[in-house]
Formats: C-alpha cells, sequence, structure tokens
C-alpha cells in the first residue's frame, strides 16, 4: 500500500515512524515544502521523499499533516490532484466540510494523534461520517490501532474539543516535569540524575494510575497524610487554585480552535 505524507512535522512524524514499524508492506513517499524534514522521516522509514507534488503517482491514500493554516496552499498547490482521492487529515481545527470543498472529494477522514504513538503509546481521536467505505475507515483504524488507544468521536465537534486534552496533552505534562526537573537543578543536583528522577516519576505514577481502580483524589491522598511533607506542597498547589489554572489553560486552547475554524472559513 502507498501513503502520500504531505507535512512532516513531530505529530505526522511520530504516526509514520509507528506505522512503519508494524506495517512492513506500507511504502510511503513525504512531502515538504523545504524537503529537509520529509528527506528526515523518509530516511528513518526507508521511504521516499518527493520534491515536486507532480511525482506522486498510484497513492492509496494521503495523510494531511501540515498546519492549518498552510492547507489553503497545499490545495492550491496540488492542483485537483486529490479529487476523488482517500485522505487522512491531521489537520486540528479543520473541517471534513472545508477539506471537501478545497480538495474535491468526499473520502475524508479526521485524525488526532498524539506524540507518544511514535512509542506505541499513544492517543488518536478518530473520526469518519456517512461517505467513507467500511474498507478505508477499517484500514486507517488499523494502521492507528496498532500504536496508540484509538477513540471514534460521534462528531467533528467532539474531536476537536478533546484535541486540548489528548492530542495538546503531553506538552502540559512535560511542562509540569520541566518545572520538577528545573528545581532540581537550582537544588544543585546533577543534570543526567535529576532528568532519570523526573522519568521514572511520571512512567510509574502512570503506571499506578492505570492499574489501580481508585479515582484519582483518592491516589493523592494515598501519599500525602495529615502533617506530613507531601500535604504542605499540595496545600501550594491547591492555595494557588492549580485547578482554575488548568481550566483557564484549557479554555484558551479552545478559543484559539474556534479561531483557527472561523479563519479557515
Amino acid at each position: 500500500m502507498n501513503i502520500a505524507v504531505l507535512g512532516c512535522g513531530n505529530m505526522a512524524s511520530a504516526v509514520v515512524l509507528n506505522m512503519h514499524k508494524k506495517f512492513k508492506n506500507l511504502k510511503f513517499f513525504t512531502y515538504t515544502p523545504s524537503f529537509t524534514k520529509a528527506h528526515d522521516l523518509a530516511i528513518a522509514t526507508n521511504s521516499k521523499a518527493l520534491k515536486n507534488l507532480n511525482e506522486f503517482k498510484d497513492i492509496d491514500y494521503w495523510i494531511l499533516g501540515c498546519k492549518p493554516q498552510q492547507v489553503k496552499e497545499l490545495a492550491k498547490a496540488l492542483n485537483g490532484k486529490l479529487k476523488n482521492q482517500k485522505i487522512v487529515s491531521m489537520l486540528a481545527a479543520t473541517k471534513i466540510d472545508k477539506l471537501e470543498l478545497l480538495f474535491d472529494t468526499k473520502d475524508i477522514i479526521r485524525i488526532m494523534p498524539n506524540t507518544p504513538v511514535k512509542l506505541g503509546f499513544g492517543i488518536t481521536l478518530f473520526y469518519s461520517n456517512e461517505y467513507i467505505s467500511n474498507d478505508f475507515k477499517n484500514t486507517v483504524l488499523e494502521h492507528n490501532q496498532s500504536g496508540s488507544n484509538t477513540y471514534i468521536m460521534t462528531s467533528e465537534n467532539e474531536l476537536d474539543q478533546l484535541t486540548v486534552f489528548t492530542g495538546s496533552g503531553p506538552a502540559y505534562v512535560f511542562y509540569l516535569a520541566q518545572t520538577l526537573e528545573k528545581k532540581l537543578l537550582d537544588m544543585g543536583i546533577d543534570s543526567k540524575l535529576s532528568r532519570d528522577m523526573i522519568n521514572n516519576l511520571f512512567v510509574g505514577s502512570s503506571e499506578l494510575l492505570s492499574s489501580e481502580s481508585l479515582d484519582i483524589p483518592r491516589l493523592v491522598d494515598q501519599v500525602t497524610c495529615k502533617g506530613g511533607v507531601t500535604i504542605e506542597a499540595v496545600k501550594v498547589y491547591k492555595d494557588s487554585n492549580l485547578t482554575d489554572i488548568t481550566s483557564k489553560a484549557i479554555d484558551a486552547a479552545l478559543k484559539r480552535t474556534d479561531q483557527i475554524i472561523q479563519d479557515l472559513k
């Protein structure tokens, strides 16, 4: 099966790297305007990077991995090449009806992965409408389920809303890890030791969260005790209203999603 990858940023690369690892029968053809990232991904997946969009031939489906703001320019450059073609769009906040108009096809599936799919531990949101054949739907599901927990969305609005939790979520986790690592470094702890401890802290905590049937507040309680050390740190988080800060952060991401949707109309 031949798959074209238009846009080879971190998210698209993560998806393609995992697919290459799990499905040896897939042949990828990559493209970016600068060629650099397309070349890097092609080398990593034993694929072929193309410098010209006219070079693409006999493609079974096309992965759109560019930025939403670049999709109109991409459609113009393709000049009708994707008419009646099968498309898998990874573009945030870009509705199927908009893509239908730009590329003149109804065979469009939307997915929203996150970067841990590269290691087989990701999350992918999946949405397809009534125009999609079962064969195409099942093929795309199979390719994505191999590297992630895949959740089928009931609407595009649901996909766009949950993107700011799952697609964006690794950045929130990494940012918290960064703040803890910085504090260790400020205390004079060796950088290698700091990174190793933070890595294992998040891996171990995630495994415990996954294996326990207790709700999350109870897991917090298990680590804290009255008059102890941990509860003092948790009190600061509560007094600083971390819950409200997180809610505001999510709302800001949702607002930006709405802005992109409007800009693309």
